[in-house]
């Protein structure tokens, strides 16, 4: 930074004659709002004291907060041919050298004419002037004084030394710690040279402190962690991607503001002890930065004074909305200055100035606005957006009737107030919300959320309505409560049979039978309406209206009342809510009838009789031809035939018609020749070869068990040898027949070929083998052989004679007559050698 630019030797020589003089004391005065572009004196008054003999020849004045290089100036104007200016870009300072002859009076006049001037039209925040008798720069946000001392290739423990020893006006230094961006920019980007500050990490890697000055007196600050990517809660001013340790071996662990030359102006880097070699020219060390000031025992010295110019700011504004064309009021503030607004982003004279203004709109608009010094319209402008939205249209006061229940004790019914939308508005975008009072419509609190009210204790109510926008429109509902008489026995009776085919005392009803009924019982000329209901409750609050184009299906079965609101087209007459249509869904006859009888010679007739009913009906019997045979519940016939029966109630209701079917029938006629017993091998297969020849019944069947059991098939299989009953049983309960089976063993084939294996065939399981006899026979008839159930059985020869292989029938004649056909198989094989 150029704080000063001196050699080491000449500015302990300078410092050391500030240090034995009496400080000089500089006072100024000129905070100023400034117009962007013009040209404005840093000063409105100035004053020096100079107490010691030690003449005053030079003045310092310097941009010491918020210096921009490339827009801002420093001028002296006017005629001082005394006085010699000299203004450094970099450092943004001008200094003022008065001749030796020249009086002080002469410094001071050109003081008053120096002026800032900045080039940059949107230019922003403020300057501080800091104006001293010294050449250390002065910093008026710390009170303090900078300067640079130039010494090629010193160290930073020699350059730490070397700052220890210095003062000014008996003000300590020490090695800059630059704890502040005002500080950084003052002993950075306005310096003409690199040099080193007073920040370490060489007790620990990564921890940087400040350990000169007051902060080195308390053990150093903390002001950064880590490497290039590490974090502060304070103030760090490091260049791009530093610090890098780039020298880890032999630790970069001492703060230097980088050469200019190198990345950001002003910014710091870390390096070496004694910093880079010559040949690394950026990076070798060209001197260090002096600070002056918080240190113990320190002088009091007024040799600075500062003023400052600021740009006025714009620091609030509030777009806002219009709902229909009219009047709105915009507003905005700034930190100080005029307030001016404009039509336009850029050029153009203010249409208004002040914090606010009440343009009138018909259409979203923006204004803008900037802040400046009377007469200053070069501030940059914001902008204020007005948002239009098209107005909500709504009848502003509508009237709410409602007609009192029939016989109601209560005199303040509880109204709907989603009645009074359509009197409101019929746009569908808008939204409705209801509120008692009209402060809770205007805050939005207290929101009766059933949208219902009793005007108990008030007559009106309040609607806000509102849309998509902010915008909304407050309507006031006027509660009336109305009643008119009815005609006397004001009822219509709907009366259904419930004959939709299922019993469940719902039905549908054409409701406007009932309502053309009711119209004509009032007076034609009013014009009324009437709308129906369930529930007294949803006629009262006009919620839930039972469609007038649909046909009705009761809700409540058998009986339930609608209720009826009345209400006049032409005027504001009003009949009481009352149940004034009956539904009545009758019920239809309910009964049994088996769908089957018979008749037969145990059972000569059959009484067809009704059950299960679920009242006293009429009856009507109708025989198979359509002739009515009877009008009594219960009806014997003696004649097979299809009859069917319908029942009616007193109220007319017709039940659905049943038939029955009485047939003939009988007991089966079993004889033995109708039944074929096939040998399956160990058992048998028995079947009934004739179903016709049993007779006219529907028949069931069974085997041993006369109760059990029964099947509908006529032939059994697999059943084992031995004596079995055949039971055959009509099942419309006209008798049971049986007849007794006999079944043996009879094997199928037999190979007499002499192994002791088969060699003869009988039949096994006669239950009395002593009166049994068993003929053998040829596939011709022709007889071979007679055998004894308990003989060893037939050899397969006839007269001595093998016979031929083949198939032989058996006949099997038992002791009570009965006899069994069947046939078996003679096999004959080789015997192995």
């Amino acid at each position: 930074m150029n704080c000063i630019n001196s050699l080491l030797g000449l500015s302990l020589l300078w410092v050391s004659a500030f240090s034995f003089a009496q400080a000089p004391t500089l006072t100024a005065s000129g905070n100023q709002l400034y117009c962007p572009l013009s040209t404005i004196p840093i000063i409105t008054a100035v004053h020096i004291d100079n107490p010691s003999s030690s003449p005053i020849n030079a003045v310092y004045i310097q941009i010491s907060e918020g210096y921009d290089v490339q827009y801002d100036r420093l001028l002296l104007t006017g005629n001082h041919p005394n006085i010699l200016s000299n203004w450094d870009l970099n450092s943004g300072k001008l200094k003022l050298t008065k001749s030796p002859e020249a009086p002080i009076n002469e410094l001071i006049n050109a003081i008053h004419n120096v002026n800032f001037q900045s080039n940059n039209s949107t230019i922003t925040g403020e300057r501080v002037f800091s104006i001293t008798t010294g050449q250390a720069n002065y910093l008026s946000s710390t009170g303090h004084y900078y300067e640079y001392v130039a010494n090629l290739g010193i160290s930073w423990r020699d350059a730490r030394i070397a700052a220890e020893q210095r003062t000014y006006y008996g003000l300590q230094g020490y090695l800059a710690t630059l704890s502040s961006f005002e500080e950084a920019q003052l002993c950075g980007e306005q310096a003409d040279g690199a040099g080193w500050i007073g920040g370490t990490d060489e007790t620990t890697e990564g921890i940087w402190k400040w350990v000169a000055g007051p902060e080195g007196l308390s053990g150093g600050v903390v002001f950064w962690n880590g490497g290039a990517s590490g974090f502060t809660t304070n103030f760090a001013n490091w260049n791009n991607n530093q610090p890098d340790n780039a020298h880890g071996g032999v630790g970069e662990d001492y703060v230097h503001i980088t050469d200019p030359s190198v990345g950001i102006r002003g910014a710091w880097n870390d390096l070496r002890v004694d910093g880079d070699p010559q040949e690394v020219w950026e990076y070798h060390p060209k001197g260090y930065i002096v600070e002056y000031g918080g240190m113990p025992g320190d002088p009091e010295i007024n040799i600075s004074a500062t003023t400052r110019i600021y740009l006025p700011t714009i620091t609030e504004t509030t777009n806002t909305y219009r709902c229909g064309p009219g009047e709105v009021l915009v507003s905005a503030k700034a930190t100080a200055g005029t307030i001016y607004w404009f039509a336009d982003a850029s050029g153009g004279s203010p249409v208004s100035q002040g914090n606010q203004y009440k343009p009138i709109v018909t259409s979203g608009t923006d204004f803008y606005v900037s802040a400046g010094s009377p007469g200053c319209y070069e501030g940059p402008r914001e902008r204020i957006t007005v948002t239009y939205y098209d107005p909500i249209t709504v009848n502003e006061e509508v009237t709410l009737r409602r007609c009192a229940a029939a016989d109601s004790p209560n005199p303040f019914p509880v109204f709907n107030l989603k009645e009074a939308i359509p009197l409101i508005s019929a746009d569908p975008t808008y939204h409705f919300d209801f509120y008692a009072t009209l402060a809770d419509a205007q805050s939005e609190t207290a929101e009766l959320e059933s949208a219902t009210i009793s005007n108990a204790a008030t007559n009106n109510a309040f609607a806000r309505v509102s849309n998509q926008s902010p915008c909304y429109e407050i309507v006031r509902i006027h509660l009336e409560v109305s009643a008119s008489s009815l005609p006397e026995g004001f009822l219509h009776i709907l009366r259904v049979c419930d004959d939709d085919g299922n019993p469940d005392g719902k039905h549908l009803f054409d409701l406007n039978e009932a309502r053309t009924a009711l119209l004509g019982a009032l007076p034609a000329a009013q014009n009324f309406s009437l709308t129906l209901y369930n529930s007294a409750s949803d006629a009262l609050l006009s919620l839930n209206p039972i469609p007038v184009e649909e046909n009705f299906f009761n809700e409540t079965p058998g009986r339930q009342e609608i209720f009826v609101r009345i209400e006049s087209e032409n005027t504001s007459e009003c009949y009481p809510i009352g149940p004034y249509i009956e539904l009545l869904v009758n019920e239809i006859p309910e009964f049994d009838l088996n769908n089957l009888g018979q008749i037969c010679p145990l059972n000569p007739s059959f009484e067809l009789k009704p059950f299960n009913t679920s009242g006293s009906y009429d009856y009507q019997w109708y025989e198979e031809s359509g002739n009515l045979v009877s009008t009594a519940p219960n009806f014997t016939v003696t004649i097979p035939g299809k009859y069917s029966v319908f029942a009616t109630t007193r109220e007319g209701c017709i039940s659905e018609t049943k038939s029955i079917e009485i047939i003939d029938s009988g007991p089966a006629n079993l004889q033995s020749n109708n039944i074929n017993i096939t040998a399956t091998g160990a058992t048998y297969e028995i079947k009934i070869l004739d179903q016709e020849l049993l007779g006219i019944g529907d028949y069931e069947y069974a085997l041993d068990n006369p109760s059990g059991n029964y099947q509908n098939q006529e032939t059994f299989y697999n059943v084992p040898s031995g004596i079995h009953i055949l039971y055959i049983n009509d099942k419309n309960g006209c008798g049971n027949t049986s007849l007794k089976l006999f079944l043996f063993g009879i094997p199928t084939y037999f190979t007499p070929n002499g192994d002791g294996y088969n060699d003869y065939w009988n039949i096994k399981g006669i239950a009395d083998p002593q009166n049994a006899l068993i003929l053998i026979y040829d596939r011709y008839g022709k007889f071979l052989s007679k055998l004894d159930p308990i003989s060893t059985g037939w050899d397969g020869t006839f007269n001595g004679k093998n016979m031929p292989v083949d198939d032989y029938w058996f006949q099997v004649n038992l002791e009570d007559g009965s006899i069994f056909k069947g046939h078996f198989s003679l096999i004959r094989s080789e015997m192995p050698y």
